[in-house]
């Protein structure tokens, strides 16, 4: 889901703010063909939802990233042909200090997680008011 939302957010940017939404509608569709087969058909219950969200997931991604290369490819589109890059051999450099940036603010994602994990624990003990 991560790498779809990047990709929509990405396009959005660019001003392509149909494609995600019809993207996401077709694979919506897809996703309940998806769902009937592995729950009703393969009787696989829990497993099958979690499967099929995350087939739905993956194609969602697949389907934004073959818009945005026919895009650049057959349609010779300059505005996405310049903002989008492949990784090269520069990407990587100064990773340090990205990295150092990176895990500071896990670090404290992870830490407002715990918080409201306490929290939860804690107001247990209160019992009903």
């Amino acid at each position: 889901m991560l790498n779809f939302d990047c990709m929509r957010s990405f396009l959005t940017a660019m001003g392509y703010t149909k494609t995600p939404t019809a993207i996401t509608f077709i694979t919506c569709i897809f996703h309940y063909q998806w769902c009937i087969v592995f729950v009703n058909q393969l009787q696989m219950k829990i497993e099958g939802i979690a499967i099929a969200t995350m087939i739905t997931y993956f194609c969602n991604f697949a389907f934004t990233l073959l818009y945005v290369q026919f895009q650049i490819v057959f349609l010779k589109d300059e505005t996405l042909k310049k903002s989008w890059l492949l990784p090269d051999k520069n990407t990587f450099k100064d990773l340090k200090a990205y990295v150092k940036l990176a895990a500071n603010c896990c670090l404290l994602l992870v830490l407002e997680w715990w918080c409201f994990e306490i929290l939860a624990l804690l107001s247990s003990y209160l019992g009903v008011l």
